[in-house]
């Protein structure tokens, strides 16, 4: 007489295959994602650039000066005074002040939407800039002369 493997049986072999053979996808002894953080520069751009679309969507002004940001950047744990200048350049990060950030050109390089502040000078032909999103990247000297900028509103009249 021959006896059939039941149904449950037949489950039973399939999941120990299955954890057994799932067990061995996490081989190699990886410990999980590298990640690789952004350069400072950068970070300091990402959140000048969000703190200064913030401000302009709270209020609907934009910003005129660094000093306007203050509260908006310590408000949400950073340090202002240790993001005003860049540490490839030495200098100032240069800012769009006063101009509407909804405003501007588009098609810039790398996926970059209008950028609202940047390095003055960068090193090395390089530097970092930042867009109306926060997103901040390093662009050649090439690519910097042809991004767009979020510009000031005319007056009426002009």
């Amino acid at each position: 007489m021959t006896t059939r493997p039941t149904r449950r049986a037949a489950l039973s072999v399939a999941a120990a295959l299955l954890v057994g053979l799932s067990g061995c996808s996490g081989c190699g002894g990886s410990s999980g994602p590298v990640v690789t953080p952004l350069p400072k520069a950068e970070q300091d751009l990402c959140y000048i650039a969000q703190a200064y679309c913030g401000l302009f969507e709270e209020t609907g002004k934009a910003p005129e000066s660094f000093d306007d940001l203050r509260p908006f950047l310590a408000a949400r744990g950073r340090n202002p005074d240790e993001m005003r200048v860049s540490p490839n350049d030495g200098q100032p990060y240069a800012v769009k002040w006063g101009a509407d950030p909804t405003r501007g050109g588009g098609g810039n390089p790398k996926g970059l939407l209008l950028i609202v502040a940047h390095e003055q000078t960068g090193t090395g032909g390089l530097r970092a800039v930042a867009d109306t999103r926060g997103l901040a990247a390093t662009v050649t000297d090439a690519e910097f002369a042809n991004l767009r900028f979020i510009e000031k509103r005319k007056s009426k009249g002009q």
